[in-house]
């Protein structure tokens, strides 16, 4: 089963999504008659299936086994290994199809099972409060996404350094914010900022 979820994984990858799906079934099938439904293994290869067909762009397939994953950590408790990933991809699921209020919910969840399992400055958790920020900022609410950003962005460069795609990406975030809510100066000296860091 481990070789098969590995080639799973490899075919992914390597963008062969047909073929992965095929082997992700088959570890799915398999894990479900030798550990169980519920086992922490079988919900891994559940999240690796969805993800991948979201991926595909099958969302609302992607979606029911999402939510079908969530509903059992809810059940079997969240503290159960994979539970924020769960909630996030969830949240992901949702923000990609338009459903704002549902993800901002679902990455709350995330978060704050995040920032209690691993803590705040743990990679997982600053890409949901991204996230969220990211959903809150779509919806329109600025100094909540503004407030957000500057409980991030300390964060995103302590644990991922000032350079980091990601921290970058985030400061990149925070210009348009800023420009949105009329700070010319300080969207275009964050911009710089980021500029001088990539070239």
């Amino acid at each position: 089963m481990l070789l098969i979820h590995k080639l799973a994984q490899a075919n992914k990858f390597a963008s062969n999504m047909r073929r992965a799906e095929q082997l992700y079934r088959q570890v799915l099938t398999l894990r479900e008659k030798v550990s169980g439904r519920e086992a922490s293994e079988t919900l891994e290869v559940m999240n690796d299936l969805a993800s991948l067909i979201e991926r595909a762009g099958r969302l609302k397939e992607a979606e029911l086994i999402f939510e079908s994953l969530y509903k059992r950590y809810e059940v079997n408790g969240r503290d159960y290994p994979n539970a924020m990933a769960a909630a996030h991809n969830l949240g992901l699921c949702y923000h990609n199809q338009g459903r704002l209020n549902e993800a901002e919910h679902m990455y709350k969840i995330a978060l704050g099972l995040s920032e209690i399992r691993v803590g705040v400055e743990d990679a997982g958790t600053l890409k949901t409060l991204s996230n969220l920020a990211a959903t809150v900022d779509h919806q329109g609410r600025l100094d909540e996404t503004q407030s957000l950003y500057e409980k991030a962005l300390p964060s995103f460069i302590k644990v991922l350094g000032f350079d980091h795609y990601l921290t970058l990406r985030l400061r990149g975030n925070m210009a348009g914010l800023r420009r949105q809510q009329g700070a010319f100066k300080q969207a275009e000296d964050m911009v710089k900022g980021c500029q001088e860091v990539v070239t």
